[in-house]
């Protein structure tokens, strides 16, 4: 924390084999008048150049995150969800980032454990794990 992503309340990177991520975790250091639920925003992105891919788009740049990508971050929310402190209602971003992918680690159980160790990490998100993650099967 501090070293990668000096801005973020919290930042872990995790590998797996050649695989590399990077979790950061922020909330709102104030309290907002939410009423309702927990404004968590979790966000994941596979680069392209983590793969060693040039994007084939005519800017050169990665547009609209992929399928794949809003079902790992969809995967990564609903785990972390339940798991925040009672009352909680801050606003709280959590990103994750490949920087490189060899294409046999498993990222989705990956970017969870990442994710919990930087939650766990920042000392001003009443997060009350840790959790992790692991793919059975093929």
């Amino acid at each position: 924390t501090g070293v990668i992503a000096p801005l973020a309340q919290a930042a872990v990177v995790a590998h797996d084999t050649s695989t590399i991520l990077l979790s950061t975790a922020c909330s709102d250091r104030l309290d907002e008048a939410v009423t309702y639920g927990l404004p968590l925003s979790v966000e994941f992105r596979a680069k392209a150049a983590a793969a060693g891919q040039i994007p084939q788009h005519v800017l050169r740049r990665e547009l609209a995150p992929r399928e794949a990508d809003i079902v790992t971050a969809r995967l990564i929310d609903r785990a972390i969800r339940p798991v925040f402190g009672p009352g909680f209602s801050r606003p709280t971003q959590v990103i994750c980032t490949t920087l490189a992918f060899d294409g046999v680690g498993d990222v989705p159980a990956l970017a969870i454990n990442s994710t919990s160790a930087a939650l766990c990490l920042a000392k001003t998100i009443p997060f009350l794990g840790p959790i992790g993650a692991v793919r059975v099967g093929c």
